[in-house]
């Protein structure tokens, strides 16, 4: 056993020395600005801290908690972080055994929201931690697209013929949210847009391209 701790101690070692770090720039909550390189570090998806090298190929490096930062820019690929103060639904489906966890959870406080999408009237953002949360700005509030989910009445379970696991409806709140930003119609190409967009990165991303024209 100590001939592995010794073996798999310089690997770990090796492993973070060989870590891309990526040039940008980064604003801490206090307001002073840091430019250089950068490497995030991610804890189940969210950003758990960032460390920061003045050149990519120095050893030394500085940790700074995420708490700490305010905007976050890297340039390869370009993305960027905005810390804002949301509110967002912890109810999700469990991917093992479909159950609903964490139903009417809501949490508010300051995270690192990713920008996908930046318009001159409404920007899109996300947010991962034990599901995907999209956020839409419109120049003056920060908003969540809502998902939610219930399990079956007895009525419809009857209109199954075989249900091997908990099944669960879905309810795509945030296609009625996205109504308050553009006028879809009743037909036409945006309408079906629209009704076929899925709560992903690349459907929402293409909707608000479109809503922003």
């Amino acid at each position: 056993m100590k001939a592995l701790i010794l073996v798999l101690l310089p690997a770990l070692i090796g492993l973070q020395s060989l870590a891309q770090y990526e040039k940008g720039f980064l604003v801490k909550t206090s307001g002073d600005t840091i430019q250089g390189y950068f490497q995030l570090r991610l804890n189940k998806g969210v950003i758990k801290d960032c460390l920061f090298k003045s050149h990519p190929d120095k050893k030394e490096f500085t940790t700074i908690p995420q708490e700490n930062c305010q905007f976050i820019r890297l340039n390869s690929p370009y993305r960027s972080y905005e810390k804002w103060v949301v509110s967002r639904s912890m109810t999700y489906i469990d991917k093992f055994d479909f159950t609903i966890q964490n139903p009417d959870s809501i949490v508010t406080e300051p995270i690192l929201l990713n920008l996908l999408y930046k318009g001159r009237k409404i920007s899109l953002y996300h947010y991962e931690d034990v599901k995907d949360h999209f956020f839409v700005f419109d120049g003056e509030q920060m908003t969540e697209l809502m998902i939610s989910y219930r399990y079956l009445t007895y009525p419809e379970k009857k209109k199954i013929v075989e249900l091997k696991s908990p099944a669960f409806v879905t309810t795509r709140t945030y296609i009625d949210q996205l109504k308050q930003y553009y006028e879809f119609g009743s037909r036409g190409k945006m309408h079906r847009l629209l009704n076929n967009c899925r709560y992903e990165k690349e459907d929402l991303m293409k909707l608000f391209l479109l809503m922003d024209e």
